[in-house]
Protein backbone atom coordinates (compact mmCIF):
# COMPACT_ATOMS: atom_id res chain seq x y z
CA UNK A 1 0.00 0.00 0.00
CA UNK A 2 2.70 2.39 1.16
CA UNK A 3 4.64 1.54 -2.33
CA UNK A 4 0.90 2.45 -4.32
CA UNK A 5 0.86 5.46 -2.60
CA UNK A 6 4.72 6.38 -3.28
CA UNK A 7 4.18 5.72 -6.60
CA UNK A 8 0.75 7.97 -7.01
CA UNK A 9 3.10 11.05 -5.77
CA UNK A 10 5.76 10.23 -7.99
CA UNK A 11 3.22 10.29 -11.08
CA UNK A 12 1.76 13.68 -9.86
CA UNK A 13 5.15 15.04 -9.43
CA UNK A 14 6.03 14.01 -13.21
CA UNK A 15 2.61 15.41 -14.62
CA UNK A 16 3.17 18.96 -12.79
CA UNK A 17 6.50 18.98 -13.98
CA UNK A 18 5.31 18.14 -17.72
CA UNK A 19 2.79 20.94 -17.50
CA UNK A 20 5.39 23.31 -16.06
CA UNK A 21 8.54 22.91 -18.20
CA UNK A 22 6.63 24.45 -21.06
CA UNK A 23 5.16 27.78 -19.49
CA UNK A 24 9.10 28.01 -17.97
CA UNK A 25 10.89 27.87 -21.48
CA UNK A 26 8.35 30.33 -22.78
CA UNK A 27 9.22 33.95 -23.19
CA UNK A 28 5.57 34.69 -23.47
CA UNK A 29 2.22 33.03 -24.76
CA UNK A 30 1.35 35.58 -27.18
CA UNK A 31 3.37 38.98 -28.43
CA UNK A 32 2.24 41.91 -30.52
CA UNK A 33 4.48 44.65 -31.17
CA UNK A 34 4.40 48.81 -31.70
CA UNK A 35 5.92 51.87 -32.27
CA UNK A 36 5.59 54.69 -29.82
CA UNK A 37 4.99 58.40 -30.84
CA UNK A 38 7.19 61.00 -29.24
CA UNK A 39 4.68 62.10 -27.01
CA UNK A 40 4.40 58.54 -25.35
CA UNK A 41 8.46 57.79 -25.52
CA UNK A 42 8.66 59.78 -22.29
CA UNK A 43 5.27 57.58 -20.26
CA UNK A 44 6.81 54.43 -20.55
CA UNK A 45 11.18 55.12 -20.21
CA UNK A 46 13.32 58.81 -19.39
CA UNK A 47 16.59 59.06 -18.72
CA UNK A 48 18.98 62.05 -17.15
CA UNK A 49 23.05 62.18 -17.83
CA UNK A 50 25.67 63.07 -15.53
CA UNK A 51 29.15 63.28 -15.83
CA UNK A 52 31.56 63.59 -12.44
CA UNK A 53 35.50 64.04 -12.20
CA UNK A 54 37.36 60.79 -11.13
CA UNK A 55 38.92 62.07 -8.17
CA UNK A 56 43.01 61.64 -8.45
CA UNK A 57 44.68 61.57 -5.17
CA UNK A 58 45.75 64.61 -3.79
CA UNK A 59 47.44 63.63 -0.57
CA UNK A 60 51.03 65.26 -1.39
CA UNK A 61 49.08 68.70 -2.72
CA UNK A 62 48.81 71.86 -0.26
CA UNK A 63 45.69 73.00 0.96
CA UNK A 64 44.69 75.99 2.71
CA UNK A 65 44.84 74.43 5.79
CA UNK A 66 48.99 73.77 5.33
CA UNK A 67 48.92 77.32 4.83
CA UNK A 68 49.89 79.68 8.13
CA UNK A 69 46.78 81.75 9.42
CA UNK A 70 48.21 84.92 7.77
CA UNK A 71 48.48 83.11 4.77
CA UNK A 72 45.05 81.01 4.78
CA UNK A 73 43.49 84.62 5.42
CA UNK A 74 45.03 86.29 2.35
CA UNK A 75 44.10 83.30 0.19
CA UNK A 76 40.53 83.35 1.03
CA UNK A 77 40.91 87.78 0.44
CA UNK A 78 42.12 86.55 -2.78
CA UNK A 79 39.47 83.87 -3.83
CA UNK A 80 36.45 86.16 -3.23
CA UNK A 81 37.84 88.97 -5.18
CA UNK A 82 37.77 86.36 -7.86
CA UNK A 83 35.07 84.32 -7.52
CA UNK A 84 31.49 86.37 -6.45
CA UNK A 85 29.31 82.82 -6.95
CA UNK A 86 29.26 81.15 -3.52
CA UNK A 87 29.40 77.57 -4.97
CA UNK A 88 32.92 78.31 -6.82
CA UNK A 89 34.22 80.18 -3.92
CA UNK A 90 33.54 76.98 -1.53
CA UNK A 91 34.78 74.63 -4.33
CA UNK A 92 38.09 76.70 -5.18
CA UNK A 93 38.73 76.74 -1.60
CA UNK A 94 38.68 73.49 -0.65
CA UNK A 95 40.58 72.59 -3.74
CA UNK A 96 44.39 71.57 -4.29
CA UNK A 97 46.56 74.68 -3.87
CA UNK A 98 48.87 73.20 -6.35
CA UNK A 99 48.20 71.62 -9.31
CA UNK A 100 51.28 69.13 -9.60
CA UNK A 101 54.90 69.26 -8.51
CA UNK A 102 56.89 71.48 -10.74
CA UNK A 103 59.81 68.61 -11.67
CA UNK A 104 58.20 67.82 -14.58
CA UNK A 105 56.11 69.03 -17.75
CA UNK A 106 52.18 69.49 -16.55
CA UNK A 107 49.65 67.90 -18.72
CA UNK A 108 46.37 68.49 -18.22
CA UNK A 109 45.14 66.90 -21.68
CA UNK A 110 43.73 63.71 -21.00
CA UNK A 111 41.13 63.48 -17.71
CA UNK A 112 38.80 60.76 -17.04
CA UNK A 113 34.94 61.11 -16.27
CA UNK A 114 32.84 59.16 -14.46
CA UNK A 115 29.05 58.82 -17.02
CA UNK A 116 26.01 57.81 -14.82
CA UNK A 117 23.35 56.97 -17.22
CA UNK A 118 19.84 57.12 -14.91
CA UNK A 119 17.05 55.08 -16.71
CA UNK A 120 13.99 54.82 -15.03
CA UNK A 121 10.80 53.27 -15.84
CA UNK A 122 7.86 55.03 -16.00
CA UNK A 123 5.43 53.10 -15.63
CA UNK A 124 3.83 51.07 -12.00
CA UNK A 125 2.91 47.58 -13.44
CA UNK A 126 5.36 45.27 -12.02
CA UNK A 127 5.32 43.09 -14.74
CA UNK A 128 6.43 45.59 -17.12
CA UNK A 129 10.16 45.98 -18.08
CA UNK A 130 12.66 47.61 -19.86
CA UNK A 131 13.23 44.50 -22.14
CA UNK A 132 16.47 46.45 -24.03
CA UNK A 133 18.31 49.63 -24.40
CA UNK A 134 20.44 51.67 -26.64
CA UNK A 135 22.43 54.44 -25.55
CA UNK A 136 24.24 56.24 -28.28
CA UNK A 137 26.48 59.47 -26.49
CA UNK A 138 27.92 61.99 -29.21
CA UNK A 139 30.44 64.75 -28.23
CA UNK A 140 28.54 68.13 -29.85
CA UNK A 141 31.26 70.71 -30.91
CA UNK A 142 31.84 74.36 -29.54
CA UNK A 143 29.39 76.97 -30.95
CA UNK A 144 31.31 78.40 -34.56
CA UNK A 145 34.26 75.49 -34.18
CA UNK A 146 34.55 73.19 -37.01
CA UNK A 147 35.57 70.12 -34.75
CA UNK A 148 35.16 68.91 -31.09
CA UNK A 149 37.75 70.16 -28.93
CA UNK A 150 37.91 66.87 -27.05
CA UNK A 151 37.31 63.04 -27.91
CA UNK A 152 36.82 59.86 -26.54
CA UNK A 153 40.28 58.07 -25.90
CA UNK A 154 39.33 54.64 -23.77
CA UNK A 155 37.12 53.16 -20.95
CA UNK A 156 37.91 51.28 -17.89
CA UNK A 157 34.65 49.98 -16.36
CA UNK A 158 31.22 49.43 -17.07
CA UNK A 159 28.97 49.11 -13.83
CA UNK A 160 25.04 48.22 -14.03
CA UNK A 161 22.37 47.02 -11.06
CA UNK A 162 23.85 43.51 -12.53
CA UNK A 163 26.81 43.79 -13.50
CA UNK A 164 30.35 44.90 -12.83
CA UNK A 165 32.68 44.91 -16.25
CA UNK A 166 36.65 45.76 -16.00
CA UNK A 167 37.00 46.17 -20.07
CA UNK A 168 40.77 46.46 -19.84
CA UNK A 169 40.52 42.83 -18.46
CA UNK A 170 38.04 42.00 -20.53
CA UNK A 171 39.25 42.98 -23.86
CA UNK A 172 43.36 42.56 -22.89
CA UNK A 173 44.00 46.32 -23.20
CA UNK A 174 41.73 46.46 -26.64
CA UNK A 175 39.00 49.18 -24.81
CA UNK A 176 37.77 50.41 -28.31
CA UNK A 177 34.44 47.78 -27.73
CA UNK A 178 33.72 45.34 -26.01
CA UNK A 179 30.93 42.54 -25.48
CA UNK A 180 30.03 40.79 -22.43
CA UNK A 181 27.58 38.05 -21.57
CA UNK A 182 27.49 35.82 -18.05
CA UNK A 183 28.97 32.33 -18.34
CA UNK A 184 26.48 29.77 -17.13
CA UNK A 185 26.84 26.54 -16.78
CA UNK A 186 23.80 23.63 -16.93
CA UNK A 187 24.04 22.09 -13.87
CA UNK A 188 21.44 22.22 -11.43
CA UNK A 189 22.81 24.13 -8.10
CA UNK A 190 26.30 24.68 -9.59
CA UNK A 191 27.80 28.04 -9.15
CA UNK A 192 28.01 30.39 -12.71
CA UNK A 193 29.86 33.97 -13.08
CA UNK A 194 27.53 36.70 -13.81
CA UNK A 195 30.23 39.41 -14.14
CA UNK A 196 32.34 39.86 -10.99
CA UNK A 197 29.53 37.99 -8.85
CA UNK A 198 29.21 34.15 -8.36
CA UNK A 199 25.58 33.32 -7.39
CA UNK A 200 22.97 29.63 -7.05
CA UNK A 201 21.26 28.97 -9.40
CA UNK A 202 17.79 27.23 -9.17
CA UNK A 203 15.95 24.63 -11.43
CA UNK A 204 13.56 27.40 -12.70
CA UNK A 205 16.30 29.35 -13.57
CA UNK A 206 18.03 26.62 -15.40
CA UNK A 207 14.54 26.83 -17.48
CA UNK A 208 15.57 30.30 -19.03
CA UNK A 209 19.46 29.33 -19.92
CA UNK A 210 19.44 30.87 -23.60
CA UNK A 211 18.54 33.68 -22.13
CA UNK A 212 21.13 35.84 -20.92
CA UNK A 213 21.70 39.41 -20.01
CA UNK A 214 24.14 41.04 -22.15
CA UNK A 215 25.92 44.33 -22.73
CA UNK A 216 28.22 45.34 -25.65
CA UNK A 217 29.98 48.39 -26.01
CA UNK A 218 31.97 50.43 -29.19
CA UNK A 219 33.37 53.92 -28.92
CA UNK A 220 35.26 55.95 -31.85
CA UNK A 221 36.73 59.64 -31.19
CA UNK A 222 32.67 61.15 -31.21
CA UNK A 223 30.73 58.60 -30.32
CA UNK A 224 30.24 56.07 -27.07
CA UNK A 225 27.75 53.55 -27.99
CA UNK A 226 26.08 50.65 -25.10
CA UNK A 227 23.57 48.58 -25.23
CA UNK A 228 21.90 46.05 -22.65
CA UNK A 229 19.76 42.89 -22.96
CA UNK A 230 18.05 41.73 -20.16
CA UNK A 231 17.46 37.79 -19.35
CA UNK A 232 13.45 37.36 -18.33
CA UNK A 233 12.31 39.15 -15.26
CA UNK A 234 15.40 41.40 -15.33
CA UNK A 235 14.03 45.27 -15.50
CA UNK A 236 16.62 47.24 -17.14
CA UNK A 237 15.89 50.42 -15.04
CA UNK A 238 18.08 51.95 -12.64
CA UNK A 239 21.71 53.65 -13.27
CA UNK A 240 23.91 52.34 -15.84
CA UNK A 241 28.02 53.91 -14.96
CA UNK A 242 31.20 54.33 -17.51
CA UNK A 243 34.03 55.41 -16.57
CA UNK A 244 35.52 56.86 -19.60
CA UNK A 245 38.79 58.87 -20.52
CA UNK A 246 38.66 61.94 -22.90
CA UNK A 247 41.53 63.52 -24.61
CA UNK A 248 41.82 67.22 -25.83
CA UNK A 249 41.81 68.13 -29.19
CA UNK A 250 42.53 71.52 -28.89
CA UNK A 251 45.83 72.07 -26.92
CA UNK A 252 46.79 75.40 -25.52
CA UNK A 253 50.21 75.95 -23.44
CA UNK A 254 51.43 78.36 -20.47
CA UNK A 255 54.97 78.18 -18.49
CA UNK A 256 54.77 78.27 -14.85
CA UNK A 257 57.58 79.68 -12.50
CA UNK A 258 58.29 78.51 -9.45
CA UNK A 259 61.00 80.73 -6.98
CA UNK A 260 63.18 78.99 -4.76
CA UNK A 261 65.51 79.84 -2.02
CA UNK A 262 63.62 83.23 -1.25
CA UNK A 263 64.75 83.16 2.40
CA UNK A 264 67.65 81.63 4.59
CA UNK A 265 67.37 81.13 8.10
CA UNK A 266 64.25 83.21 8.26
CA UNK A 267 65.59 86.39 6.47
CA UNK A 268 64.89 87.10 2.99
CA UNK A 269 67.84 86.25 0.57
CA UNK A 270 69.43 89.27 -0.80
CA UNK A 271 72.29 87.35 -3.28
CA UNK A 272 69.95 87.18 -6.76
CA UNK A 273 72.75 84.33 -7.78
CA UNK A 274 71.20 82.19 -4.88
CA UNK A 275 67.76 82.31 -6.09
CA UNK A 276 66.67 79.79 -8.36
CA UNK A 277 63.37 79.96 -11.06
CA UNK A 278 62.09 76.73 -12.12
CA UNK A 279 60.39 76.97 -15.59
CA UNK A 280 57.72 74.46 -16.28
CA UNK A 281 55.28 73.95 -19.47
CA UNK A 282 51.57 72.93 -18.61
CA UNK A 283 49.93 71.65 -21.57
CA UNK A 284 45.68 71.86 -21.25
CA UNK A 285 42.62 71.76 -22.97
CA UNK A 286 41.86 74.93 -25.11
CA UNK A 287 38.16 75.30 -23.95
CA UNK A 288 36.37 78.32 -24.81
CA UNK A 289 32.85 76.51 -23.86
CA UNK A 290 31.44 73.56 -21.57
CA UNK A 291 31.57 69.98 -23.44
CA UNK A 292 28.04 69.46 -24.38
CA UNK A 293 26.88 66.07 -25.70
CA UNK A 294 23.46 64.60 -27.19
CA UNK A 295 22.22 61.13 -26.42
CA UNK A 296 19.91 58.98 -28.76
CA UNK A 297 17.90 56.44 -26.66
CA UNK A 298 16.60 53.26 -28.52
CA UNK A 299 14.38 50.98 -26.35
CA UNK A 300 12.01 47.82 -26.52
CA UNK A 301 9.87 48.44 -23.43
CA UNK A 302 7.85 44.37 -22.93
CA UNK A 303 4.50 45.53 -21.68
CA UNK A 304 2.57 43.01 -20.77
CA UNK A 305 -1.65 43.21 -21.20
CA UNK A 306 -2.26 39.76 -19.42
CA UNK A 307 -1.06 37.35 -16.88
CA UNK A 308 0.70 39.54 -15.21
CA UNK A 309 -0.49 37.98 -11.57
CA UNK A 310 2.26 35.14 -12.06
CA UNK A 311 6.19 35.21 -11.38
CA UNK A 312 6.54 33.55 -14.34
CA UNK A 313 6.66 35.48 -17.95
CA UNK A 314 5.93 32.24 -20.10
CA UNK A 315 2.30 32.79 -19.63
CA UNK A 316 1.93 36.85 -20.55
CA UNK A 317 0.48 38.73 -23.34
CA UNK A 318 3.04 40.92 -24.25
CA UNK A 319 3.53 44.29 -26.86
CA UNK A 320 7.04 44.93 -27.32
CA UNK A 321 7.22 48.90 -27.38
CA UNK A 322 9.47 50.22 -29.42
CA UNK A 323 10.89 53.65 -28.45
CA UNK A 324 13.36 56.50 -29.62
CA UNK A 325 14.32 59.75 -27.65
CA UNK A 326 16.88 62.30 -28.18
CA UNK A 327 18.27 64.15 -25.21
CA UNK A 328 19.70 67.64 -26.60
CA UNK A 329 23.31 69.22 -25.68
CA UNK A 330 21.30 71.65 -23.55
CA UNK A 331 20.61 68.84 -20.93
CA UNK A 332 24.14 67.15 -20.81
CA UNK A 333 27.46 68.91 -19.56
CA UNK A 334 30.13 66.16 -20.25
CA UNK A 335 33.02 68.52 -19.32
CA UNK A 336 33.10 71.65 -17.37
CA UNK A 337 35.75 74.21 -18.46
CA UNK A 338 37.42 74.99 -15.47
CA UNK A 339 37.68 71.39 -14.05
CA UNK A 340 40.49 71.14 -17.03
CA UNK A 341 41.55 74.14 -16.78
CA UNK A 342 45.42 75.21 -15.25
CA UNK A 343 45.15 76.89 -11.95
CA UNK A 344 47.44 80.32 -11.63
CA UNK A 345 47.84 82.52 -9.30
CA UNK A 346 49.52 86.32 -9.99
CA UNK A 347 50.81 89.31 -7.74
CA UNK A 348 49.30 92.31 -9.45
CA UNK A 349 49.30 95.80 -8.36
CA UNK A 350 46.15 97.37 -8.89
CA UNK A 351 45.27 95.65 -12.66
CA UNK A 352 48.34 95.22 -13.41
CA UNK A 353 50.32 91.94 -13.33
CA UNK A 354 53.83 91.12 -11.70
CA UNK A 355 56.04 90.36 -14.60
CA UNK A 356 59.79 89.37 -15.23
CA UNK A 357 62.86 90.52 -17.91
CA UNK A 358 64.73 87.89 -18.66
CA UNK A 359 68.19 88.17 -19.27
CA UNK A 360 68.92 88.30 -23.38
CA UNK A 361 64.57 88.98 -24.06
CA UNK A 362 63.08 92.10 -24.80
CA UNK A 363 59.84 91.77 -23.63
CA UNK A 364 58.91 91.13 -19.93
CA UNK A 365 57.36 88.41 -19.18
CA UNK A 366 53.57 87.66 -16.72
CA UNK A 367 54.97 85.67 -13.51
CA UNK A 368 51.89 82.88 -13.41
CA UNK A 369 52.67 80.96 -10.38
CA UNK A 370 51.32 77.44 -10.24
CA UNK A 371 49.86 77.98 -6.28
CA UNK A 372 48.72 80.76 -3.66
CA UNK A 373 51.88 79.54 -1.36
CA UNK A 374 54.48 80.47 -4.27
CA UNK A 375 52.83 83.54 -5.30
CA UNK A 376 52.35 84.71 -1.68
CA UNK A 377 55.71 83.51 -0.35
CA UNK A 378 57.13 85.90 -2.81
CA UNK A 379 55.37 88.46 -2.57
CA UNK A 380 56.29 88.43 1.55
CA UNK A 381 59.95 87.84 0.04
CA UNK A 382 59.71 91.67 -1.74
CA UNK A 383 58.00 92.98 1.75
CA UNK A 384 60.79 91.38 3.69
CA UNK A 385 63.73 92.40 1.59
CA UNK A 386 61.89 96.26 1.82
CA UNK A 387 61.53 96.32 6.04
CA UNK A 388 65.38 94.53 6.69
CA UNK A 389 67.44 95.69 3.92
CA UNK A 390 65.98 98.99 2.67
CA UNK A 391 69.30 100.16 0.91
CA UNK A 392 69.42 97.05 -1.40
CA UNK A 393 66.09 96.53 -2.71
CA UNK A 394 66.74 98.30 -5.50
CA UNK A 395 70.04 96.88 -6.75
CA UNK A 396 68.61 93.14 -5.75
CA UNK A 397 65.11 94.12 -7.95
CA UNK A 398 67.54 95.89 -10.59
CA UNK A 399 69.40 92.67 -11.65
CA UNK A 400 65.86 89.91 -11.41
CA UNK A 401 64.26 92.77 -13.52
CA UNK A 402 60.83 92.59 -11.65
CA UNK A 403 58.64 94.65 -12.93
CA UNK A 404 54.46 96.10 -12.45
CA UNK A 405 53.63 95.45 -15.78
CA UNK A 406 55.07 94.57 -19.11
CA UNK A 407 57.18 98.38 -18.95
CA UNK A 408 57.45 99.98 -15.47
CA UNK A 409 60.72 98.60 -12.82
CA UNK A 410 59.25 98.17 -9.57
CA UNK A 411 59.49 100.80 -6.86
CA UNK A 412 59.54 100.64 -3.06
CA UNK A 413 56.28 102.52 -2.83
CA UNK A 414 54.67 99.37 -4.71
CA UNK A 415 55.54 96.38 -2.72
CA UNK A 416 53.25 97.75 -0.22
CA UNK A 417 50.24 97.78 -2.37
CA UNK A 418 51.14 94.14 -4.38
CA UNK A 419 47.97 91.52 -4.00
CA UNK A 420 47.67 88.27 -4.75
CA UNK A 421 45.17 87.06 -7.33
CA UNK A 422 43.76 83.47 -8.94
CA UNK A 423 44.18 83.07 -12.66
CA UNK A 424 42.39 80.33 -14.38
CA UNK A 425 44.15 80.12 -17.92
CA UNK A 426 41.45 79.27 -19.86
CA UNK A 427 38.66 80.34 -18.13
Amino acid sequence: MRTAVVNLLLLILVALSACATPELAKRYTEAHFAQLTTDDVKKYVTIKVASYPISTNSSQYKKIFDLSDHGQQAFVNALKEKEKETEKFLSKLISPLESTPLKNDIDLTKFSRKLVFSIKNEKDNLANRIDSIKLTLTIKKEKDEKKVKVKFSTWDKIVTNYQNIDIEKLTLGKKSSFSFSPEITTAAGASAKFGSVSYERSLQEEANIKDRSVITGSLTDTEAILFQKGAPGMDLSGNLIADVEFEATDIAPTILYKFDNLFSDGSPETDPKKITISKTLARYPNLKQDIKGELEVDFVYREVTGGEKTFLEGDDVVVFQKGKDIIGDSDITLIKKEEVAVKTWRIIKDNNDLHILFKGRTEATVIDFPSFADADTFRQWLLSLKKTYPNKIKEIIKVIEIRIGPDDVIQDSDIDKLKVKFEGINN
